[in-house]
């Protein structure tokens, strides 16, 4: 149902989706009173809060709304939605393309692999890490300890076997239940379960001991050496158990930088770097809000979670990271020397990612928005060109550029099916068939959340002239 007079909503709690004239999903919000809250967005111009709400309510047309029993469902359903269609003028966090996350596959014997897209597939994800290398060492570090397989084929015992750096389920050489036994082990250390695992190997090393196995005693004890060591290099809090994350943010007018401190056990597990868009005129207090709902529906949530001031929706937030995490969360504001230190520690190093991303980034994309007058920035740059020889084996070409930067994951290669020589109509085609996937109109969107084709690009250029140009804008 289109909805355009927000007194006709129920006075309870929700999400509520905007859209536009073209049907884009352009803002996801939840409610615990749907109608006051959806109200709010329809006073006079100059009584509305921030220029940002004015713009969207330029570009309103309608909208839908979802009930919920509970403001926690809402939550949920709010963030699930802004994780999947990505609002125009919800706060961005750019986080998902840009930053790796470790997999375990959900394959009958397993594998730990590097990854940039989440899926609902089964298998288990550990991040987002800011730093691909240290995610591949990370990920070498424990297929070595627990001698996780590395192929994808699994076509014979290879040279990781006889080098003792995989069992070789390949070849029968372990049993099912021996290799996801490491399985679990692996992942005890990719969630930053320290304890647990050393508890369970030293129990794993008496057991095999006692019964003579001590072959596999002394590989256990090998396993339990080199996790210790490793562990000892990264004390923060040498004589705290704690399993926490500190947030420290910094920001300008338009963007910005997170730096999340992951400490679990003691020990100092990761440090991710995040940036937040589409904040004008928001508080610091709204900032964090937003950046913890989104964070946390993708990340693994830790039991005590140090921040720099309260959010909104405390209750209702730590409520539902309760219920993701398996067990109660804190949220703590920082009020002793101690916390304070720590996010000292988060907000400078959050100043220095804010202050990298505004040179590297801001700069070029902000001179091409205002050099071509874009209603906003190019996050995703499409460009298309043409090639044949003589007029046969005709190929248009597709090539990505996301955040100023090269995304070649998502390049693409049509082979044309217009006779040539025609550059005219072959543009034409790859466009049509590049973009009627984003239409509205298009049958299946089932897998649009982990296909990049279903991204609608925030600028397109074209090799050619007018010709060529003139035949893409009659696509659009």
């Amino acid at each position: 149902m289109r909805i355009r007079d927000p007194d006709v909503l129920p006075k309870k709690p929700g999400v509520y989706i905007m859209h536009d004239s073209d049907d884009e999903i352009i803002y996801v919000g939840k409610a615990k009173r749907l109608r006051s809250r959806v109200q709010s967005y329809f006073r006079d111009e100059d009584k509305l809060d921030r220029p940002k709400t004015q713009v969207l309510m330029k570009h309103f047309d309608y909208l839908e709304y979802i009930v919920t029993d509970t403001e926690k469902e809402a939550l949920i359903l709010e963030a699930n939605m802004i994780k999947k269609y990505k609002p125009r003028y919800n706060i961005d966090l750019k986080d998902g393309k840009q930053y790796p996350y470790i997999k375990v596959t959900s394959e009958d014997f397993p594998r730990i692999v590097i990854t940039r897209r989440l899926a609902d597939d089964g298998a288990s994800y550990y991040g987002p890490y800011t730093d691909v290398t240290n995610a591949r060492g990370f990920i070498d570090f424990v297929n070595k300890n627990f001698m996780i397989r590395t192929c994808k084929n699994m076509d014979g015992p290879c040279l990781n076997y006889q080098i003792k750096q995989c069992s070789a389920p390949c070849c029968g050489y372990i049993s099912g239940e021996d290799y996801a036994s490491n399985v679990r082990r692996a992942k005890l250390l990719l969630g930053g379960k320290y304890k647990t695992i050393l508890k369970q190997l030293k129990k794993d090393m008496k057991r095999y001991s006692e019964a003579m196995e001590f072959e596999k005693a002394a590989l256990v004890r090998d396993q339990i050496e080199t996790i210790s060591v490793t562990l000892e290099k990264q004390n923060i809090q040498p004589n705290m158990d704690v399993n926490q994350d500190i947030i420290g943010i910094d920001h300008d007018d338009s963007t910005a930088a997170v730096v999340v401190i992951s400490v679990r056990n003691g020990k100092t597990n990761r440090k991710d770097d995040l940036i937040l868009k589409q904040i004008e005129g928001l508080t610091d207090r709204q900032i964090l809000t937003e950046f913890i709902k989104q964070y946390y529906s993708m990340a693994p949530v830790a039991d005590e979670i140090i921040l720099e001031d309260d959010i909104d929706d405390m209750d209702v937030i730590c409520e539902w990271l309760s219920d993701k995490h398996g067990s109660k969360v804190k949220l703590r504001v920082a009020q002793d020397d101690h916390y304070f230190t720590l996010i000292r520690i988060a907000k400078k190093n959050a100043h220095i990612s804010l202050t990298e991303n505004t040179k590297e980034l801001e700069n070029p994309l902000l001179t091409l928005e205002q050099y071509l007058k874009l209603p906003r920035l190019p996050y995703h740059i499409e460009a298309f060109d043409i090639s044949n020889i003589s007029g046969v084996h005709a190929v248009a070409s597709m090539v990505v550029f996301e955040n100023a930067k090269p995304a070649k994951s998502m390049y693409r290669k049509f082979k044309m099916n217009t006779p040539g020589p025609n550059d005219f109509a072959m543009m034409k085609e790859v466009i049509t068939r590049r973009y009627k996937r984003i239409s509205p109109d298009y049958p299946d969107k089932k897998d649009s959340s982990e296909d990049s084709m279903f991204i609608k690009p925030d600028l397109v250029l074209i090799d050619g002239g007018k010709g060529q140009l003139g035949m893409a804008v009659d696509v659009f």
